[in-house]
């Protein structure tokens, strides 16, 4: 099979369906696309812009340290295993409410640990994506209770 080209040569993309074409991402690529800006994303992310964009996603607080940082000596292997070719660590803080943390209903309690746990990886997943879009490689792990017990006692979970 062979795709139908245009008079340069240049293979025909067919049409888009209207609901794909109107998403967001779809439409960035395709302006990217056709303005030219195609190339590699910059070396260096402005911390600026990343901590607007961790805020607007939802986080109450955020901090970017790179993983050549001593103090991170530790955790440089487990970054690298997850997301190998990692340069730099991004936290997100997001609260939960006191009262309900406090609360003796344990129900009460476990939904705000739920919901902020909710929260907080909605906003990673926001900022995964804009990062992506962007042209980065960005990962967020998962937010909550351990579930590498498979690892455990020998490594940490």
């Amino acid at each position: 099979m062979t795709a139908a080209r245009g008079p340069e040569g240049q293979p025909i993309r067919p049409p888009l369906p209207a609901k794909p074409a109107a998403h967001p991402s779809v439409r960035a690529v395709l302006a990217r696309r056709g303005t030219g800006d195609v190339g590699r994303p910059p070396a260096v992310i402005d911390a600026a812009w990343l901590r607007e964009l961790c805020l607007a996603a939802g986080a109450d607080d955020v901090a970017a340290v790179s993983l050549d940082h001593p103090d991170l000596a530790g955790e440089r292997e487990h970054a690298l295993s997850a997301l190998p070719g990692t340069r730099t660590l991004i936290a997100m803080a997001v609260r939960m409410n006191r009262d309900n943390c406090r609360s003796p209903a344990r129900s009460v309690a476990n939904q705000e640990f739920h919901q902020t746990d909710e929260q907080a990886n909605h906003a990673a997943r926001s900022v995964t994506q804009a990062l992506q879009d962007a042209g980065y490689r960005a990962l967020n792990p998962s937010v909550g209770f351990p579930q590498e017990m498979d690892h455990f006692p020998s490594e940490r979970i």
